[in-house]
């Protein structure tokens, strides 16, 4: 299994989606310390996210209607995103 958004990112931009590997992983560190969940993401993210499956066509390029489409996911993960997902009360 791989993260979707890694997906979209590498649909986008192909092998130098990987120099955003650091930075994501960065960002789930600090946000970790209001969410202690997104330290289990950044584990996942160095287990899985490291290595990615090689589209079968690396030659030909998205058209403008995929990318359009690559966009709005990243506008709307951007639009929904929390960085403190939900809290458990009464425990």
């Amino acid at each position: 299994g791989t993260l979707d958004g890694g997906h979209v990112i590498y649909a986008l931009f192909g092998e130098k989606a990987g120099k955003a590997f650091p930075y994501i992983f960065g960002i789930l560190i600090v946000l970790g310390l209001f969410w202690s969940g997104w330290w289990i993401w950044a584990v996942l993210l160095l287990w899985l996210g490291r290595v990615h499956a090689e589209p079968l066509d690396q030659i030909t390029q998205l058209d403008t209607r995929r990318r359009m489409i690559a966009l709005l996911v990243i506008v709307i993960f951007i639009l929904t995103f929390s960085p403190v997902p939900f809290t458990v009360f009464g425990l």
